[in-house]
């Protein structure tokens, strides 16, 4: 031993080192709880609705879905003002950098068949509208259904399919028409 340390009585030093681990997993246990917190601010787990649960889509992903078709333009059957666009990207309105709410998606469905016949909620405004199919590009973090319907943050409108068969008939206009 050197001259400079202490001579402490061993159970002195059992002591110190028992305080100090005692320490040590309270300090690893808050930092835990901090981590576990946070996590919720990025993986919204504890606020997803029955049914559905968190899903990432890494690269873009065709998947379709219904809209009205209204006076020339492509809206959005449940709000009826949501507007469609080809080529245009539409973000979620809320959730910034972590997971956008799931009222804040934009709903489609990895199938034609599904999107073509997905149920719509009763209080949607444009439900007696003439209807669309669009060809859609989802991304980011979002959200599947066990009824395998997708509600994602990023969507981008590729194309215009077709008319839903059994819907008031619509005229194409010539900017979503095929050439």
């Amino acid at each position: 031993m050197s001259s400079s340390e202490p001579n402490l009585p061993l159970d002195a030093v059992v002591k110190v080192r028992r305080s100090v681990m005692r320490q040590k997993r309270k300090t690893q246990a808050a930092l835990l709880r901090l981590s576990n917190s946070r996590k919720c601010l990025l993986v919204p787990e504890v606020l997803v609705p029955l049914g559905w649960q968190t899903a990432i889509l890494h690269q873009p992903t065709f998947m379709y879905k219904v809209v009205a078709a209204v006076q020339g333009r492509l809206l959005s059957i449940y709000d009826g003002t949501t507007e469609y666009n080809l080529g245009q990207t539409l973000h979620a309105r809320r959730g910034g950098a972590a997971w956008a709410p799931l009222d804040a998606c934009y709903f489609a469905y990895p199938s034609m068949q599904q999107a073509s016949c997905a149920a719509l909620p009763k209080g949607s405004q444009l439900l007696a509208a003439p209807r669309m199919l669009l060809a859609v590009r989802c991304h980011g973090r979002g959200y599947q259904h066990e009824s395998n319907m997708w509600a994602m943050p990023h969507t981008t409108v590729v194309s215009v399919i077709s008319q839903i068969t059994g819907s008031p008939e619509v005229i194409i206009p010539p900017m979503y028409q095929v050439r």
